[in-house]
């Protein structure tokens, strides 16, 4: 069985005992909060800054991690950042530690259509506290690279950071987000 690591960021490729370089390059992350602040009214952002890995035999998703810094969480306006970087990700010592995901068990994949989909459980890292989450990953080649497309909601009140929220800040428990991610080889 050929399995395939790529590391997101750091780029390498293991297929059997054969090592061989292959970059896979952020397209972009996206996220989607609604606040409190008004009624209806939604924080969307991005980021550019990604690392990680998983292990994928064009059929089979064995494993998928990544880690994101939350200063790169960028909604356009700096000073609500800078709110949200102290208030959700800065833990008690005052370090802003990496956003991670690490796969646990992946449930199953099938395709659908052009895409192999696999359901994935894991744990999210907030501040260093571990919290259960799913990930929906979407893998497909996309001309002769693979297109790799994680999406999940991450649940802000596992991490009981409301207690040091100032009221007008707070956003609504969940917030949606989704990943591409792009390989300079496709599967073989």
């Amino acid at each position: 069985m050929k399995v395939l690591l790529i590391s997101l960021g750091l780029s390498s490729v293991v297929m059997a005992n054969t090592v061989a370089d292959a970059d896979l390059n952020l397209w972009q992350i996206t996220y989607r909060a609604e606040t409190s602040f008004a009624d209806g009214y939604t924080i969307e952002g991005q980021s550019n800054s990604f690392e990680g890995s998983f292990q994928y035999d064009g059929t089979d998703l064995f494993s998928i991690e990544g880690v994101v810094d939350p200063k790169s969480l960028s909604s356009g306006i700096s000073s609500r950042d800078k709110s949200i970087v102290k208030i959700i990700f800065t833990d008690e010592e005052g370090n802003v530690p990496t956003l991670a995901f690490e796969s646990e068990e992946v449930r199953g994949c099938e395709d659908v259509e052009e895409f192999r989909v696999c359901d994935v459980a894991g744990r999210f890292k907030v501040r260093n506290e571990w919290q259960p989450m799913d990930l929906k990953i979407n893998l497909s080649e996309y001309g002769n690279q693979t297109w790799v497309n994680v999406s999940g909601e991450v649940s802000l009140a596992q991490y009981d950071f409301y207690e040091r929220a100032d009221a007008q800040i707070k956003v609504v428990d969940k917030v949606t987000f989704v990943v591409d991610l792009l390989s300079d080889e496709a599967m073989e």
